[in-house]
C-alpha cells in the first residue's frame, strides 16, 4: 500500500527502565541523570491508565494529586507497544514509522534491544492491522571505519538478497515506489522515441489514454525491451 491520504507517526520505541533488558539500570529517555523531577526529559507524562501495572517501572516520584507514585513504561514491553498500536487503530493512524538509530546498532547487545522493539511494533501491527516501515537515523555514522553494511546485516549472513528472504522481518509494509516508477517510465521514453526511434509520441499517447487496448504488441515492447 502507499502513502496516498494515510496519516504515519514516527514511532521511536526508546523508552526503558530498570532491568528491563538485560543488565540495563537506566531511566533511558525519562531522566537524564537520576531519577528527580528536574532531571526529567519529556514535556508531559504519558497517560499509562489503560496499562497494567504489572507492565509499569514505578519511578518512586509522587504524584501530584497525592495518589500513589509516577509509573513508566518501557518499549521493550510487548503489551505496552500493543496498547500504543491498539491507540493508532481506535484513533484512525494507519501506521507507524518505527525509528532505529545506527547507534544503537552497532554491538549484539544493542542490535537486539532494537530488534525487540521492532519486533513488537510488527506483531502489534499485525495484530490491529496497521501499517509499518522502518525509518532509519544515520545521524550517529562516523566519518570513517563505518558503512551502512550493519542495516542489512541479515542479508549478508544469510546469502540472501532482499527478494529472496534475506532480512529478518517479512510483513505487510509500506511500498513507497513512485520514484521508480517515474525512473522506469522515462526510461522507455528515451529508449523507444529518442534513441531507437521505433515509437512515436503520438502513438504512446494514445495506448496510455486508451489502457493499451489494440495495443499489446507495443505494452509488451516497451515492459520487455526497456533496460530498467
Amino acid at each position: 500500500s502507499g502513502l496516498d491520504g494515510k496519516l504515519i507517526v514516527g514511532y521511536q520505541g526508546w523508552f526503558g527502565c530498570p532491568k528491563d533488558f538485560e543488565d540495563n539500570n537506566a531511566w533511558q529517555h525519562w531522566f537524564v541523570k537520576d531519577v528527580r523531577p528536574e532531571h526529567l526529559t519529556v514535556d508531559l507524562l504519558p497517560s499509562v491508565r489503560e496499562i497494567k501495572p504489572e507492565d509499569l517501572c514505578d519511578t518512586g516520584l509522587p504524584s501530584s494529586d497525592g495518589q500513589g507514585t509516577i509509573k513508566l513504561f518501557s518499549s521493550q514491553n510487548t503489551n505496552v507497544v500493543n496498547t500504543h498500536f491498539r491507540w493508532m487503530r481506535e484513533y484512525g493512524i494507519d501506521g507507524a514509522f518505527v525509528q532505529r538509530f545506527f547507534s544503537g546498532l552497532r554491538s549484539a547487545s544493542a542490535r537486539q534491544k532494537s530488534r525487540t522493539v521492532l519486533a513488537n511494533a510488527l506483531k502489534a501491527s499485525q495484530t490491529h492491522g496497521r501499517a509499518i516501515s522502518v525509518m532509519y537515523d544515520l545521524s550517529g555514522l562516523r566519518n570513517q571505519g563505518e558503512d551502512c553494511s550493519v542495516l542489512i546485516q541479515d542479508c549478508i549472513d544469510k546469502g540472501r538478497d532482499y527478494y529472496d528472504g534475506g532480512p529478518r522481518y517479512n510483513t505487510t509494509y509500506i511500498q513507497c515506489c513512485g520514484i521508480g516508477t517515474i525512473t522506469d517510465s522515462l526510461s522507455a521514453i528515451k529508449t523507444h522515441i529518442y534513441e531507437k526511434r521505433t515509437i512515436s509520441w503520438d502513438r504512446l499517447l494514445r495506448a496510455l489514454a486508451g489502457n493499451f487496448a489494440g495495443e499489446e504488441a507495443l505494452r509488451l515492447t516497451l515492459w520487455n525491451k526497456t533496460p530498467f
